[in-house]
């Protein structure tokens, strides 16, 4: 296997799997509770800036960044969703609503990332040294790690939403919000409930693509595109769908950029978007479906 081939593998399981972070905890609200959170790429950034002002600032182990990321985005995230997308939610027109009220906050967020850091950052490294891959590729311990811990996050969460009872609230809520509230189920604490654990997986992700590539405060926008488009193709609702969209559109990210550049890396990207929906508009795993409830 040459060295450059190795080279967009490596860099695509890296890209894949901060993606596949921000595109699940997308797919929770947007596709599972039809609630979209255009607030969510600030969110990633809030998530590597937060390990920044926290752990690099008080030279503290790297490795509570991701701890810190998690939590703080998550309360910061349920915070906005209390006060500002549920009162929204109550009312009639709530899908324009909410979507104006998340690029007010984004554009809130990135105006105070701007004036408390303008410049961009790379997160400290949470484990040093390297890894020989084969092609003579020379691999950071810290990319190989971010991996695998993606990966052991998303294995947790699809079993918690597959066996625990508080997941099995969340799909039912998912599948059908007035058939759930029939049943007793508080539909009030899953969507918060929902929000806190979609928004830590925003900051997990800002930490990890952070401590490899770097933070700044307008990336957030692009981690929100590419969040957008794996959850698309994966299927709205669709976990397992959303997941291998995202390692399909790390990949693609990853050969594209390392052969033709990166100024090619959208428009080829939206252009395959646009031919997939065409063959498949359902997603890879998705359905299409319409909830009259929510109207």
């Amino acid at each position: 296997m040459s060295a450059d081939l190795v080279q967009v593998i490596y860099t695509a399981a890296i890209l894949g799997s901060a993606y596949s972070l921000m595109s699940a905890g997308l797919t929770l609200t947007w596709g599972g509770l039809g609630f979209l959170n255009l607030a969510y790429g600030a969110l990633f950034t809030l998530g590597g800036f937060m390990t920044f002002w926290i752990v690099a600032s008080h030279d503290l182990p790297a490795f509570l960044g991701l701890l810190v990321s998690f939590t703080t985005v998550a309360v910061v995230g349920t915070a906005l969703y209390f006060a500002f997308y549920r009162p929204l939610l109550r009312k009639s027109g709530w899908e324009n609503s909410t979507l104006q009220a998340g690029v007010g906050i984004a554009i809130a967020l990135q105006a105070w990332f701007t004036l408390r850091s303008p410049r961009d950052i790379q997160l400290p490294s949470i484990i040093g040294g390297t890894v020989k891959l084969p092609g003579g590729l020379v691999a950071t311990r810290e990319g190989i790690l971010s991996i695998g811990f993606a990966l052991a996050v998303l294995l947790v969460l699809a079993v918690f939403l597959a066996k625990s009872p508080l997941g099995m609230q969340v799909r039912a809520v998912a599948n059908n919000r007035e058939g759930a509230e029939i049943t007793g189920i508080n539909t009030g604490f899953v969507f918060a409930f929902v929000v806190a654990i979609s928004s830590g997986l925003a900051g997990l992700s800002g930490s990890i693509l952070g401590s490899i590539y770097f933070v700044s405060p307008s990336s957030g926008f692009t981690a929100l595109l590419f969040a957008l488009i794996c959850t698309v193709i994966g299927g709205l609702g669709s976990f397992g769908g959303t997941i291998i969209a995202a390692y399909i559109v790390g990949m693609s990210q990853s050969a594209i950029s390392f052969w033709l550049g990166g100024q090619w890396v959208f428009p080829i990207l939206f252009g395959g978007l646009m031919l997939f929906l065409l063959i498949r508009p359902e997603g890879i795993a998705g359905k299409l479906t319409f909830d009259p409830s929510r109207q």
